[in-house]
């Protein structure tokens, strides 16, 4: 790869040569760096991102662009591999010395990361505070999409917190607000089926599974939906749907980290098959130092 060539030999140019072409290196290491995520390789991704957030402290260029796209692209990746308070600390360093104007092109994002790093460290109101800002931004830039995902993120915020009630109407209203964008609408259709979920409405759990076409859904929302419709055949001892439908979603769950779901599902698993395994796999997910909130809030 040309990029990776480039980034080798350019250690070994003169200092004035390094000085002078900051921002393409660090912008070929970001480049990089996407190709990875895309991957799924998160270890890889980071070194680069590493690589290149000291280069341009290193070269005093924290108020250049690809600083700020460099922050936003590191919190993605330390939200997506369960190190929250690295999220935590790297934006809210960048905060003491940027504000909004000067990064609008990353900020919203960069709310959105420290919400989700702050609900998954129980910080639930500076979680709704960073999510609110990312709402109103995107709101102001126009980018409906990206707005529809903030309330979102606005949802399982006030949800992992508890506050059921608000997070019912953030539902009913972008029902309302995105109904003529398809992939938002259903979204927000999951998203009032995590909630009832969580409240324990079974019978308008069952009714929603109904009205939703799993086919229609994105990767996450199918197994999602796989993973809720499996609990509710456990529940009403349909124990054949119950083991096709947790089959479905395991994998993805695994490899997304989803602890608290995974470790549901096991205990459901352990019940209707006995087998030890799905006990051990319990044991092991509640144990993880690495998880990702997804349905379940809490485990039980």
């Amino acid at each position: 790869m040309a990029l990776k060539k480039y980034i080798k030999t350019f250690s070994k140019t003169p200092i004035s040569y390094q000085k002078d072409n900051s921002m393409e290196y660090a912008t070929a290491l970001n480049t990089i760096s996407k190709i990875y995520i895309q991957r799924r390789n998160y270890k890889k991704a980071e070194e680069y991102l590493i690589k290149a957030f000291n280069f341009l402290t290193e070269q005093n260029e924290i108020n250049s662009l690809i600083y700020c796209i460099v922050i936003n692209n590191l919190s993605l990746v330390y939200n997506n591999t369960a190190q929250y308070k690295k999220t935590y600390t790297l934006i809210n360093d960048f905060f003491h010395t940027h504000n909004n104007l000067s990064y609008r092109i990353v900020a919203p994002q960069l709310h959105k990361a420290m919400n989700v790093a702050c609900y998954n460290l129980d910080k639930y109101d500076e979680a709704i505070e960073h999510v609110k800002k990312s709402i109103l931004l995107c709101d102001y830039e126009g980018n409906h999409h990206e707005l529809g995902r903030s309330y979102i993120d606005y949802i399982n915020a006030l949800r992992y917190s508890h506050r059921f009630s608000e997070a019912f109407e953030i539902v009913e209203k972008c029902k309302k607000e995105f109904y003529n964008n398809k992939v938002l609408y259903r979204k927000f259709c999951m998203q009032e089926l995590i909630l009832y979920f969580n409240t324990g409405n079974y019978s308008k759990v069952v009714e929603l599974l109904k009205k939703i076409n799993v086919k229609e859904l994105q990767e996450m929302g199918k197994n999602n939906y796989y993973f809720i419709s499996g609990h509710i055949a456990f529940i009403n001892k349909d124990y054949e749907a119950a083991l096709k439908k947790f089959k479905k979603c395991e994998t993805y769950f695994t490899k997304n980290m989803y602890h608290y779901d995974l470790a549901l599902m096991y205990d459901d698993l352990f019940a209707i098959t006995g087998d030890k395994l799905f006990e051990e796999k319990k044991k092991t997910s509640l144990l993880s130092n690495a998880v990702r909130r997804n349905v379940v809030i809490n485990p039980t």
